[in-house]
């Protein structure tokens, strides 16, 4: 079953002006709706997450 592209989610960057299309950046989900989700810039250190 394929989803309808007029409704499919969106990601939502709150106060991210420098992200173009086709960017990766790590986010934090701060809310979601049935089809959306709105983010802050999240920068995670790996360090301390795989306690290297």
């Amino acid at each position: 079953m394929a989803d309808a592209p007029e409704i499919d989610g969106v990601v939502y960057l709150n106060g991210e002006f420098d992200v173009n299309p086709g960017d990766i950046v790590q986010v934090l989900v701060e809310h979601a709706d049935e089809y959306d989700l709105w983010a802050t810039r999240h920068i995670i250190n790996l360090n301390q997450v795989y306690k290297v």
